[in-house]
């Protein structure tokens, strides 16, 4: 008996080195991670990111749909009636029907990336940057500001260090400024360093702004937006606000780094943009909108006021109905940042859809890494490094009070017992999360709080979360979840419903995870297969949900918990 025991453990031993080869394999084939560590386990060097090969083309297999590519099984798998009763009703789903979105788009990411690159690649047809140049060596932004006004469609050229902003400066029709490194500084307060309102064709690039602004560019209803290689450090409120209607954006290169109340902020109906090659980090606020990089459906009456429709602190929004918002950024990819030690998230989505997240290294927020919340629908995060993400050591009493977890109390070192996932999602459906290393994050690796409809979430190398595991809070590696509604919270609307219809497959789950994955109380029509998972304290997948979900041909050093099948 203990020879047949013997050769059993060695067969699962061999099966896990095979299969775990494989995800090796794949991920040498899409790319590399570099990971240097200096000094301590807690600083991570610049070189940490996904370097990725010269040739980024998408390959011939775009057009076929990714569930077929990868020979998955359709999302929509639970009988017409319970469809009925379970999914269509809910207002993630009626969403996009409002969206007016084919539910068969959403399964075409690369195709949609594909098209949102050659859109963004015409924006530079707007612009003649070879054609008349004047240059600039004035020292004060009113000798700027009448250039700009007097020298429509020619590139100014900055030739000095240092210019004063003793005012904002208003952008016109076809602006084009190469600044050269200068410095622009405001001694004086300022609400924005620049602003552009109803124009087209802005291209800054190579500037700093510093000095006492509220927001440092400022973009309302504006389209074909270019903002390159430029610094915008320091802001009262936050480094960059595109807000309104705007097709057409390129933010490429940038740093925004050390505001007070997040870094980029796109809010209401934007799109085909590319957010790439970024370093946004340390900014602070620990309101969702105050992450590194938000997306928005929350526009306000007067553009002008991004906190118009929140309470005093800035915390929450006014609105009741998430759902019903059709001003949403959509179409837009946000590739190859650095977004790092940000008080909130890294990257936060609410309502915005269609969206493309790839190749960021999200390391080290306080909040959650990627939170796609209130009907996101149809992102794509591929290839993302997401790291320590979730350790609430930076929160004050009162942001954990409105967060509504100060009652669960602290950990020793100050920071919150109730820590937070690398990456999360929330009232979202047909989202994909493919190949992406997820660990040590201080919460768990991938959680759906509660209400995720048809997402996919495969290949991903999920390890050695749960970092902040405590007496009270203990965390997975995927946690499939059926949350109540936080008391008070501000989006009452919202269906506070078990997860349904998602796919878990072919991910490598290692490390201490409570349990590998958890499917929570009533999740239904799940499917959990071809999974390793190895290391987890209590069992590879524990199910408490007494509904069926498929949960086969997974592999594992320890056991698995289904109460459908406990008699």
């Amino acid at each position: 008996m203990k020879k047949i025991r013997n050769i059993v453990g060695f067969m699962i031993v061999i099966c896990c080195a095979v299969i775990f080869g494989m995800f090796l394999a794949r991920m040498s084939l899409w790319g590399k991670i570099v990971h240097k560590v200096k000094g301590s386990a807690n600083e991570i060097s610049d070189e940490t990111n996904i370097v990725v090969g010269q040739d980024q083309s998408f390959t011939s297999d775009i057009n076929i749909d990714i569930l077929s590519r990868h020979s998955l099984p359709s999302l929509e798998r639970m009988e017409k009636s319970d469809q009925d009763q379970y999914v269509n009703n809910l207002e993630v789903i009626k969403k996009i029907d409002l969206l007016g979105i084919e539910k068969n788009e959403l399964l075409y990411p690369e195709k949609q990336m594909s098209s949102i690159e050659k859109n963004v690649s015409l924006i530079k047809d707007a612009y003649d940057l070879e054609g008349d140049r004047i240059v600039f060596q004035g020292t004060t932004s009113e000798e700027l500001q009448q250039v700009i006004n007097e020298n429509p469609n020619i590139v100014i050229d900055i030739n000095v260090d240092q210019i004063q902003l003793h005012d904002t400066i208003t952008l016109i029709e076809n602006t084009m400024i190469m600044g050269n490194g200068v410095k622009f500084i405001a001694e004086n307060d300022l609400q924005y360093g620049f602003k552009g309102e109803n124009i087209s064709n802005i291209y800054v690039n190579d500037i700093c702004i510093e000095g006492n602004i509220d927001y440092g560019l400022y973009f309302v209803d504006c389209s074909n937006i270019s903002v390159l290689s430029c610094k915008i450090n320091g802001m009262k409120q936050k480094s960059m606000c595109i807000i309104g209607t705007t097709k057409g954006i390129e933010i490429r290169n940038n740093q925004m780094c050390n505001n007070h109340a997040g870094g980029l902020f796109i809010a209401g109906n934007i799109s085909n943009g590319i957010v790439d090659s970024n370093n946004i980090e340390n900014n602070g606020g620990t309101s969702n909108w105050m992450a590194g990089i938000v997306l928005t459906s929350i526009v306000p009456n007067d553009k002008y006021n991004i906190w118009e429709m929140f309470d005093e602190a800035h915390h929450f929004p006014h609105r009741e109905n998430y759902h019903a918002q059709s001003d949403c950024p959509h179409d837009i990819i946000v590739s190859n940042n650095q977004v790092r030690y940000n008080t909130a998230s890294g990257i936060y989505s609410d309502g915005a859809y269609m969206c493309y997240v790839l190749n960021n290294t999200v390391y080290q927020n306080d909040k959650e890494g990627i939170c796609l919340d209130y009907a996101t629908i149809g992102f794509y995060l591929k290839q993302n490094i997401v790291k320590e993400n979730g350790r609430r050591a930076r929160q004050t009493d009162e942001d954990l009070r409105m967060d509504f977890v100060l009652e669960a109390g602290k950990m020793d070192d100050g920071s919150a017992k109730a820590k937070l996932p690398g990456v999360s999602l929330d009232d979202t459906a047909y989202n994909i999360i493919e190949n992406n290393l997820v660990m040590n994050n201080y919460g768990g690796g991938i959680k759906m709080v509660r209400t995720t409809v048809r997402t996919l979430i495969f290949e991903n190398i999920v390890r050695d979360n749960n970092m902040g595991q405590n007496y009270m809070f203990h965390f997975f590696g995927i946690e499939l979840g059926a949350a109540a509604g936080d008391v008070n919270g501000a989006n009452t609307a919202a269906n506070f419903m078990p997860d349904y219809e998602n796919i878990i497959c072919r991910n490598s789950i290692t490390g201490n995870h409570y349990s590998g994955i958890f499917v929570g109380e009533e999740c239904y029509v799940n499917d959990i297969f071809d999974n390793v998972i190895m290391e987890s304290q209590m069992f590879a997948v524990e199910a408490i949900s007494k509904r069926f979900n498929s949960i086969v041909n997974n592999l594992s050093n320890v056991g698995i918990r289904n109460e459908f099948q406990v008699k």
